[in-house]
């Protein structure tokens, strides 16, 4: 009688311990989800205010400097509010969609053009609030020199 038993497969010990060893990896991989999601998140926040910010530089860089420093009328749209992507809400817009708010300041400043005079020049200075993260609050500066428009 042949008594020779060729073993083909895994003894219940090496499946338990292959499955401990997948079990605590998920538990180390899951514990780090809040850490990624929250990393993302503030990616995609920054991504946006930089969104925002190339929005109103644009618009700064259209307009007349007269235009820009005249509080009548650039500044007097000011705050303004944007959506999770950056898209501008109109006025009057709930607070639930608001994402961030942008308020402005303008205040004067001087760039030399030669050593015996200088140019005319306001520095705007944008403060971007995160609306879900009130402690989030960052300043953007940008300067606009009147070039004779």
């Amino acid at each position: 009688m042949n008594t020779s038993r060729t073993s083909r497969g895994f003894s219940l010990v090496e499946v338990v311990l292959a499955i401990g060893m997948l079990s605590f990896s998920l538990v180390a991989l899951l514990g780090l989800m809040p850490m990624v999601l929250g990393s993302v998140r503030e990616s995609m926040n920054l991504t946006t205010q930089t969104l925002i910010i190339q929005s109103l530089t644009s618009e700064v860089q259209t307009l007349n400097y007269s235009d820009v420093t005249n509080t009548a009328t650039f500044s007097s749209t000011f705050p303004r509010s944007y959506d999770d992507v950056g898209a501008v809400l109109p006025q009057g817009s709930s607070s639930q969609d608001t994402a961030f708010q942008v308020t402005m300041s303008i205040s004067s400043c001087q760039v030399p053009a030669t050593a015996n005079s200088s140019t005319p020049a306001r520095q705007l200075t944008f403060q971007v609030l995160n609306n879900h993260k009130k402690s989030d609050k960052r300043f953007y500066h940008v300067w606009v020199v009147d070039n004779g428009r």
